[in-house]
């Protein structure tokens, strides 16, 4: 699906409310991923850049906890977010 597509209202007619919200979620999970490519991250990575930005000494444990990932997504996360520039060494570790 194209963001500048035409949508069809009989094709919704037969969509339950379940069904519907799917679609909706990953059609905006797609837009938001074409909209951040030039970034070169992912979408995984925005909550981690925003709660290092809001909570400045927090450890990789409690965000891996809040942001519910697992401690080897955030190590990775954390390299490539550094390799980019986009969080700095003391970040790190």
């Amino acid at each position: 699906m194209f963001f500048n597509e035409e949508i069809d209202e009989n094709e919704f007619k037969d969509l339950s409310l379940a069904n519907f919200m799917t679609i909706a979620n990953k059609a905006y999970a797609l837009y938001l991923n074409q909209r951040i490519e030039d970034l070169n991250i992912n979408m995984d990575q925005i909550p981690l850049i925003v709660e290092l930005d809001r909570e400045k000494h927090v450890s990789k444990r409690d965000l891996a906890k809040y942001l519910f990932m697992n401690d080897r997504t955030i190590a990775r996360s954390f390299i490539e977010l550094y390799k980019l520039g986009i969080i700095d060494k003391k970040n790190m570790f």
